[in-house]
């Protein structure tokens, strides 16, 4: 493969994740968070001269622990956010319904029936009738 291509299909992939970052402020606050705590760890881990040395020093600081969780915390939160799709199906739906309703409602023929069966089945003085033979 091509590395136009390769860079073209990586732009492609990225870019709703991108435009989602730019959008949605709870994403951003979440990254930032625990980008935060991931910067503490790291900077608390990164004066030990081993990986050994860090790995025991992260085992005993009970700090350090709760630093980890956090930022794993902040990730998962991130992550399960940029995954939430913004369903516009529903408001469609409830949209499509709507129209079909005043439509019904509005209508000349069908209207004055539908009016009056609805002003009797929302009305406490009188008996609900779900008879809808005509």
């Amino acid at each position: 493969m091509p590395p136009v291509q390769r860079v073209t299909e990586l732009v492609e992939t990225t870019r709703p994740l991108v435009n989602r970052l730019a959008e949605d402020d709870e994403l951003r606050e979440n990254l930032r968070s625990a980008l935060g705590s991931a910067q503490r760890v790291y900077s608390s881990l990164g004066s030990e001269p081993s990986r050994k040395g860090a790995a025991l020093r992260l085992l005993a600081d009970p700090e350090l622990q709760g630093e980890l969780q956090g930022a794993v915390a902040g990730l998962r939160l991130a992550g399960d956010r940029a995954r939430q799709t913004r369903s516009r199906s529903r408001s469609k739906k409830y949209f499509f319904f709507g129209v079909i309703a005043a439509v019904l409602f509005l209508n000349p023929t069908t209207g004055p029936p539908l009016r009056k069966r609805l002003s009797s089945l929302l009305s406490r003085d009188s008996a609900v009738d779900l008879d809808f033979g005509a």
